[in-house]
């Protein structure tokens, strides 16, 4: 698949990941960057994800997840843009602590946990599950408060 120069008023910059039934570029308008989810039309269930996941992110309100910043398509294919989460993941993260002989300390490790499970209040208050919490969906920010937890293409409505 040939990534698109543009989709609507957003600028492609690069791809930022690719996963089953999208690929998530980054992207700039004007003087703002957010993450673009370009689903494959190819895959019947996933303009269905896509509808679940901004019925999710257009319910939530939390610092520590992306708000949506629009929707549309390019031909057939059905896109999300989100905020950007700022960082990297914590996958990513333990990996490089891995290479340089640093662990998380217990005090980073409770503080991190602690943004991870408000937002999971958040989200289940919402009447949603998000059902692929991992360490690749969420990104971890410079600072200790900057946790993002992204990637609700797999969310479902509680109790659905």
């Amino acid at each position: 698949m040939i990534p698109p120069s543009a989709v609507g008023r957003w600028t492609v910059v690069r791809e930022l990941g690719r996963g089953y039934f999208a690929t998530v570029y980054l992207v700039e308008a004007a003087s703002t960057q957010g993450a673009l989810k370009l689903c494959h039309s190819s895959n019947p269930a996933a303009a269905e994800r896509l509808d679940l996941e901004e019925s999710a992110l257009t319910a939530l309100d939390h610092a520590n997840i992306p708000r949506l910043l629009g929707r549309g398509t390019v031909g057939k294919d059905p896109y999300l843009v989100m905020e950007l989460a700022e960082g990297v993941s914590i996958k990513e993260n333990i990996s490089n602590n891995q290479s340089t002989g640093k662990a998380y300390g217990d005090l980073e490790a409770g503080v991190l946990l602690k943004h991870l499970l408000d937002a999971l209040v958040c989200i289940h208050q919402a009447g949603f599950v998000h059902r692929d919490v991992k360490d690749a969906n969420v990104i971890h920010g410079p600072a200790p408060s900057s946790l993002r937890l992204i990637d609700f293409g797999f969310c479902k409505e509680a109790g659905a």
